[in-house]
Protein backbone atom coordinates (compact mmCIF):
# COMPACT_ATOMS: atom_id res chain seq x y z
CA UNK A 1 0.00 0.00 0.00
CA UNK A 2 2.53 2.74 0.43
CA UNK A 3 3.34 2.97 -3.37
CA UNK A 4 -0.23 2.97 -3.66
CA UNK A 5 -0.36 6.29 -1.19
CA UNK A 6 2.95 7.71 -2.52
CA UNK A 7 1.37 7.73 -5.70
CA UNK A 8 -2.22 8.92 -4.90
CA UNK A 9 -0.52 11.72 -3.12
CA UNK A 10 1.78 12.94 -6.47
CA UNK A 11 -1.56 12.70 -8.60
CA UNK A 12 -3.72 14.85 -6.10
CA UNK A 13 -0.55 17.22 -5.98
CA UNK A 14 -0.79 17.71 -9.76
CA UNK A 15 -4.22 18.13 -9.63
CA UNK A 16 -4.92 20.52 -6.95
CA UNK A 17 -2.14 22.50 -9.15
CA UNK A 18 -4.31 22.12 -12.25
CA UNK A 19 -6.88 23.53 -10.66
CA UNK A 20 -4.95 26.20 -8.75
CA UNK A 21 -5.27 25.40 -5.33
CA UNK A 22 -2.59 25.87 -2.59
CA UNK A 23 -2.49 21.88 -1.69
CA UNK A 24 -4.42 18.76 -0.63
CA UNK A 25 -6.34 18.52 2.86
CA UNK A 26 -7.01 14.94 3.83
CA UNK A 27 -9.98 13.88 5.47
CA UNK A 28 -10.32 11.46 8.44
CA UNK A 29 -12.51 8.67 7.13
CA UNK A 30 -11.48 5.72 4.66
CA UNK A 31 -8.75 3.08 4.36
CA UNK A 32 -6.55 5.27 2.76
CA UNK A 33 -6.79 8.95 5.27
CA UNK A 34 -4.65 8.13 7.54
CA UNK A 35 -1.65 6.67 5.30
CA UNK A 36 -2.47 9.96 2.69
CA UNK A 37 -2.55 11.98 5.56
CA UNK A 38 1.14 11.72 6.55
CA UNK A 39 2.91 11.94 3.20
CA UNK A 40 0.12 15.01 1.77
Amino acid sequence: MPRVVAELAAELRVMAGWLGLDGVEVGERGDLAAPLGRVA
